[in-house]
């Protein structure tokens, strides 16, 4: 899978609430033993099955319930790797965070490795 098309999967999978749509798209851009780390939250997550339930979580929450957007910035390729810049706005409009996602991939173009690193507006 190219850069360009795994940051358009990325962010499907962040935004979507269909949970059967998550769930394909967490299997298609993560790897089974992929690891999420993200900071300030100072959590960490292991295996596309935690990552997944973690992204529905913050999904629900942020999504549906608080009508937070989400909104992809500039992303670059370096060989095995993206990085992604994102920010968060209120139902108003208004940023109230940004944030830069580096991403570690293998071969096929699939995550092994997430790290988000979380701003506020």
């Amino acid at each position: 899978m190219s850069a360009t098309e795994l940051v358009e999967l990325y962010f499907e999978l962040w935004k979507t609430t269909d949970d059967n749509e998550r769930h394909a798209l967490a299997g298609k851009i993560f790897t089974d033993a992929a690891v999420q780390y993200a900071v300030p939250a100072n959590v960490s997550f292991s295996g596309v099955d935690q990552i997944e339930a973690n992204i529905a979580k913050v999904n629900k929450d942020n999504i549906q319930q608080a009508g937070l957007q989400f909104h992809a910035g500039n992303s670059i390729a370096n060989h095995n790797s993206v990085q992604i810049e994102w920010s968060v706005a209120a139902p108003n409009g208004k940023t109230v965070g940004t944030g830069r996602d580096f991403l570690l991939l293998d071969e096929d173009g699939r995550v092994t490795a997430l790290y988000m690193f979380m701003g506020q507006g």
